[in-house]
């Protein structure tokens, strides 16, 4: 086998010690950042396999099962609901666009201009527009 390539093999080796290493490292970071949200002491081993966070935040929680609204009766749903139904009003507005408009217009006076003398006169007919766009 040529030197080049035990070399490179050594070097890939190498690259994947380093690997482990970070990947070692930013396990241990992310535990610390999940004992810190949870109020975990940041030396405590946490064992993730038997660690359930919703169990473990209702014994952290002070509310009470008799407390418990709805989802839909929290301020956070509604708000959220709102945004909603803003979202489809603003959907609703931009296929107005997309819609036929009528367009109906009346007139009582106009004028016209006669052919043989090509004055203007007056006539008081009634005139009733209709249009599409």
């Amino acid at each position: 086998m040529p030197k080049s390539e035990y070399l490179k093999i050594e070097a890939d080796i190498e690259d994947n010690n380093v690997l482990n290493i970070e990947n070692q490292l930013n396990e241990e970071n992310n535990r610390g950042v999940l004992a810190k949200l949870l109020g975990y002491p940041l030396d405590n081993k946490i064992a993730l396999k038997e660690f359930d966070p919703e169990s473990y935040l209702k014994d952290k929680s002070e509310i009470h099962d008799t407390n418990n609204k709805k989802i839909e009766d929290t301020l956070l749903a509604k708000n959220e609901q709102h945004k909603v139904n803003i979202a489809e009003n603003t959907v609703k507005i931009a296929k107005a666009d997309l819609y036929p408009s009528i367009n109906v217009e009346y007139k009582r006076e106009f004028w016209e201009i006669d052919d043989d003398t090509k004055e203007r006169r007056k006539l008081n007919d009634n005139v009733v527009t209709l249009g599409f766009k």
